[in-house]
């Protein structure tokens, strides 16, 4: 499940980015890996708030901090 922003491309390299991305996920801390991994898993927001024990507004905050950070990265990365 590709990250709005940061959608994986369809062809083959698509393995080659999502490696990428995961060894970026690697890099944040660890409260951004596992709220990222959950949601790259399938998991739904709902779902990753009871899992992690906080309000679902507060996933969704998680997450979009956490995008930026990728895409900082991202850009520094390539």
């Amino acid at each position: 499940m590709p990250l709005e922003g940061l959608e994986l491309p369809e062809d083959s390299s698509a393995r080659e980015a999502e490696e990428t991305l995961r060894e970026l996920i690697a890099k944040l801390p660890l409260k951004d890996q596992r709220l990222l991994r959950l949601y790259l898993d399938g998991w739904k927001q709902g779902e990753i708030a009871q899992m992690l024990g906080i309000s679902e507004s507060n996933v969704q905050t998680r997450m979009m901090r956490a995008k930026e950070k990728l895409r900082k990265m991202n850009d520094v990365e390539l």
